[in-house]
């Protein structure tokens, strides 16, 4: 299974739960209770383990230590470069994703998505705009009327 997809995947499993711990983030730790190598080179991997470890409610310690392993590997594998994901990562170290406002985020994100040319797809994108453009404009109409 994809790491970042097990991730997410536990984290919302276990959202629901009661007092429950996100059990599934044991499973990135080894027998000494420090999370395992698989995180060391993969920078999708860690930002979606930062990503998810702030989903956490009180008492859920594994995503507290979940944190602060990924911040801290994040900022040191963290360069000034402008790539797609360096530029995400930086984001996340700012503010992780759940604290930003959506509506900012998503223009933030058509940034990221059109400058990763390996990746993007084109209709993709330009959906995304048009989407957002349509949505400002809805905005300005109810600002407007508001203000009448």
């Amino acid at each position: 299974m994809n790491i970042h997809v097990c991730i997410y995947q536990g984290k919302y499993t276990n959202s629901f739960v009661i007092g429950g711990e996100a059990d599934i983030f044991r499973k990135f730790k080894d027998d000494e209770g420090n999370f395992k190598a698989i995180f060391n080179n993969d920078t999708k991997a860690l930002l979606s383990l930062y990503e998810a470890a702030y989903l956490s409610i009180p008492g859920e310690d594994i995503l507290d230590d979940a944190a602060n392993f990924a911040k801290k590997h994040l900022q040191s594998m963290h360069n000034n470069s402008e790539t797609a994901l360096a530029m995400q990562v930086s984001q996340a170290l700012h503010l992780p994703l759940r604290r930003r406002m959506e509506i900012l985020e998503a223009r933030n994100y058509i940034d990221i998505y059109q400058e990763d040319e390996d990746n993007r797809n084109d209709v993709v994108l330009e959906l995304a705009k048009l989407d957002f453009h349509l949505l400002q404009l809805l905005h300005r109409e109810e600002a407007k009327t508001i203000t009448k």
